[in-house]
């Protein structure tokens, strides 16, 4: 008897750690694979400006990608990057810097998710409909021009705060074992058709700013049991 429940305590505690690193939760991504192949040609023969990449890992991932490296060669112009309107994924590859990936301005879906990234800047990705930034250490990410983002996941991360208040696309938000984090303002006049779950592991998460609280309180939006909604969250103090 005492075997059977050990047994049953230790299968809850994996389901609750994959929960936090698992990130294929229910996010809609596509199953195409990129067209990869394993090595590229060593010489360059495109014009410039190149997109400059901090991290090698990332520029060599794209240049594999001969849906972006239209001409096979060792460098990403800037045309190339501009050019590419499709989905990268760059999930699982120890990459500790997204730079080079602000070029890429109509790609529409991008998952970096299990890498090492300590900040992120989507800025001028205003095509982007899918995010998947999950199980990285930034702690600061700013979405206010990503207007079209449908689709957002955030899991384990180091954010004290999110604001996906100008973010009017949105259909599913998934928030969870972020532990520092404290707010969200999802006030973004279109409450109606978003699915907010936040409800695993956001010890710290105090209140949710929202169109409507009582929408919210009735609707099926998974928040922790100590998070309330408001009209204000006196979020002045984003940087608590």
């Amino acid at each position: 008897m005492k075997s059977i429940f050990t047994f049953c305590l230790l299968l809850v505690i994996s389901i609750n750690f994959t929960s936090c690193v698992n990130t294929n939760y229910e996010l809609q991504e596509s199953e195409e694979e990129s067209n990869v192949k394993e090595e590229h040609f060593n010489y360059t023969i495109g014009n410039g400006p190149f997109v400059y990449f901090e991290d090698n890992t990332l520029k060599e991932i794209l240049l594999n990608n001969f849906t972006i490296n239209i001409n096979l060669d060792n460098e990403i112009t800037f045309d190339e990057a501009l050019a590419f309107n499709g989905k990268i994924k760059v999930s699982d590859n120890e990459i500790s810097s997204m730079i080079g990936i602000e070029k890429f301005e109509n790609i529409v879906e991008l998952n970096f998710a299990r890498n090492k990234v300590t900040s992120i800047d989507l800025s001028q990705n205003i095509m982007l409909e899918n995010l998947n930034c999950a199980v990285n250490p930034f702690s600061v990410i700013n979405l206010e021009n990503n207007i079209n983002l449908k689709f957002l996941e955030i899991r384990t991360t180091k954010i004290a705060y999110l604001d996906i208040s100008n973010n009017i696309n949105l259909k599913r938000v998934t928030i969870i074992c972020s532990r520092k984090l404290k707010r969200i303002n999802i006030k973004n006049g279109n409450n109606i058709n978003v699915f907010l779950k936040c409800s695993y592991n956001n010890p710290l998460l105090e209140c949710i700013l929202v169109d409507d609280v009582n929408f919210a309180e009735s609707g099926d939006w998974w928040i922790p049991n100590q998070t309330i909604y408001s009209l204000d969250c006196n979020i002045d103090s984003t940087n608590d």
